[in-house]
């Protein structure tokens, strides 16, 4: 069990986007390194900075991710979740559901707090 709290740094002046999550002890618990041109969203989570292992997949099933549903699987293809956003809802504040495999009920709801942080995380993603 990772202990917290659990940091994320991202690194979004780079060719790639990245992310590195650590837990409150420093150990990485996953790494993310983004495809600028992906034509539908697919990231791979990695163990640590040395992409040597994957951990995770997150797949979009759609290429305009207005209402998107992203599918969380193993390397080898087993469902783990999904996270659906709420398109409307996220327009002005981001507000996802995530629920467990096979897309049953919802087990969490995260929302933004604050509508300034999601007018400040558009104008700086398209950076």
């Amino acid at each position: 069990m990772p202990s917290f709290p659990l940091s994320i740094a991202f690194r979004i002046l780079t060719i790639h986007p990245q992310m590195v999550v650590r837990e409150a002890g420093g150990a990485v618990l996953g790494y993310v390194r983004q495809s600028l041109w992906a034509f539908k969203e697919a990231v791979t989570v990695y163990e640590d900075e040395t992409m040597a292992r994957e951990i995770y997949k997150i797949n979009a099933d759609r290429v305009i991710d207005f209402n998107a549903n992203y599918a969380i699987s193993t390397p080898s293809g087993a469902d783990i979740g999904h996270v659906r956003r709420h398109g409307m809802k996220s327009l002005w504040r981001a507000s996802y559901d995530i629920v467990g495999p096979g897309g049953g009920g919802d087990a969490f709801h995260v929302t933004e707090k604050s509508p300034l942080v999601r007018l400040l995380d558009g104008l700086i993603g398209e950076i």
